[in-house]
């Protein structure tokens, strides 16, 4: 059963979400930052601790709520806006379908991941990662050095010993709780079935804590400062579904290094 009209988007309409956070200021180069593990509505998550080769995620706590739909029915994203106060940039809306901890930060060394199945929420409702991409992510604030990192991936394709690097290039020291710096995808490529390693391949080294996040862009919006929007709806949207067991969260690129509040809007539609 599927949403083929107006009347079915507002019948199926769930109570509006709402969400509050800080978005830390001090921020360099990686720019894309999650309020993920700070105080906010929904409360702050706690930094994974499962080891290398992670989590497959099915409910996480912090993560905005989310319900699955009654049997038959499918869920759907009809509104998403963001309101940074103080600065503009872009926001994100995504599925977490994995994390990792554990990445040693001090040597050149590669180390194994060999990712646990991510669950089946690629955008064919597979586990072949189509659309399904890999990011850096900073649990505790970074003290001195800066990085590069190297990861080797299985493409959806299943093409094992494909390789990716951080965007930008180098992460710095200093950078906050929640700092979110993806990987590139080698030519042709278009998602990422499984994560097999990750090594440091220049730059000097950090110190801090870090993991790995497999995760699905659901909506990508432009913020305009002074708590102006430029949401979607489920026109403009086009109306990206949800999957079942999904763990909504959000991730937003500053156009500033200035600390903001950040709140967001969210509606699903089930029917």
């Amino acid at each position: 059963m599927a949403i083929t009209s107006m009347d079915g988007v507002i019948a199926g309409g769930r109570p509006p979400i709402y969400y509050r956070s800080t978005i830390s200021g001090g921020l360099g180069e990686p720019p894309w930052f999650t309020p993920f593990y700070l105080a906010s509505i929904p409360g702050a998550a706690a930094a994974p601790t499962s080891g290398m080769s992670g989590t497959a995620l099915t409910s996480y706590p912090g993560q905005i709520p989310f319900t699955n739909p009654p049997v038959g029915q499918s869920t759907y994203l009809t509104r998403f806006s963001a309101n940074p106060l103080r600065s503009g940039g872009g926001a994100m809306l995504a599925d977490r379908l994995w994390h990792s901890s554990g990445i040693n930060l001090n040597t050149p060394a590669v180390q194994t991941v060999n990712s646990v199945a991510f669950p089946p929420r690629d955008v064919n409702q597979s586990s072949d990662g189509e659309g399904v991409y890999i990011a850096v992510e900073i649990a505790t604030t970074l003290g001195s050095g800066n990085a590069v990192f190297e990861l080797s991936y299985t493409n959806s394709a299943g093409v094992a010993g494909r390789l990716g690097y951080t965007i930008p290039d180098n992460i710095g020291s200093s950078q906050p709780s929640g700092t979110f710096c993806c990987f590139s995808l080698q030519s042709g490529d278009s998602g990422v079935r499984s994560v097999q390693s990750i090594r440091l391949t220049a730059g000097g080294y950090l110190v801090g804590t870090m993991g790995l996040v497999a995760y699905r862009p659901i909506s990508l919006i432009t913020c305009i400062p002074n708590a102006l929007s430029l949401g979607v709806d489920c026109l403009t949207g086009a109306m990206p579904e949800l999957f079942n067991d999904s763990v909504p969260f959000l991730v937003f690129r500053p156009d500033t290094n200035t600390a903001t509040e950040f709140e967001s809007l969210i509606v699903f539609s089930q029917g």
